[in-house]
């Protein structure tokens, strides 16, 4: 049977990255670095005497000669230029520049499993159709797991739509994780599915005037039930 949900919605932070700016003659390699809020870039000298001066709102490094190396952790989105005094003109700005593009911090991913609905019936062992809205505002969703606890159920690339089978008879809850191209994850909300066994079951009431009524349980909505009368 499928187990109780132990499983909790978690969405962990992408580990911050360091870009490398190398420094030599009269030029930054690379000139132009792209990197996300919280991320950090550090300017190595390799030859000559240089600076990573902002020509911007940031002051990047300053105005001090680098020595060896120098980093700068960038906290807000932006476009942030800069250049080296000794290697580069202001008016126009030429020479030796460069520019740090910042872009927002990643958002997860949404997820919800749009069948079957909540409550659903199925009987034990019998296959169903589990489908799942998936999106991600700034990238693209590359899978989403269903979960029964902590047991991975199966695992899907877009479009994110499979035939699944139960196992026994009982009652489970289920969430499926969504997973973007940053490593991001998001959880849907649970739905609870019971699977029931194919025994129909029925409730003799006494029979009177020759007609006798039932009671009958473990149905599906939907399902058509034929009784034959034995003589």
């Amino acid at each position: 049977m499928l187990g109780l949900l132990v499983l909790l919605a978690t969405t962990p932070k992408l580990t911050a990255a360091t870009t490398n700016v190398n420094m030599s003659g009269t030029s930054f390699s690379p000139a132009v670095v792209n990197v996300r809020v919280g991320d950090t870039v550090t300017w190595v000298l390799v030859s000559g005497t240089h600076t990573a001066t902002g020509t911007g709102a940031d002051p990047i490094c300053g105005n001090g000669i680098i020595a060896a190396s120098q980093s700068v952790t960038f906290n807000s989105a932006g476009s942030f230029p800069y250049r080296c005094l000794f290697h580069s003109s202001t008016l126009p700005l030429a020479g030796m520049t460069g520019l740090v593009v910042v872009a927002a911090a990643s958002i997860p991913p949404s997820v919800s499993i749009t069948a079957p609905t909540n409550g659903a019936k199925f009987f034990a062992g019998s296959p169903f159709l589990v489908t799942f809205s998936a999106s991600d505002a700034d990238g693209s969703v590359t899978k989403v797991d269903l979960y029964d606890g902590p047991d991975l159920i199966f695992s899907l690339p877009p479009p994110f739509t499979t035939n699944t089978a139960s196992e026994s008879a009982g009652t489970s809850t289920v969430v499926a994780v969504a997973t973007d191209n940053d490593g991001l994850t998001s959880t849907s909300a649970p739905i609870t599915l019971q699977f029931l066994s194919t025994n129909l079951l029925l409730f003799p009431a006494p029979i009177t005037s020759g007609s006798a009524a039932f009671t009958a349980s473990n149905t599906i909505a939907g399902h058509t039930y034929t009784f034959d009368a034995l003589t």
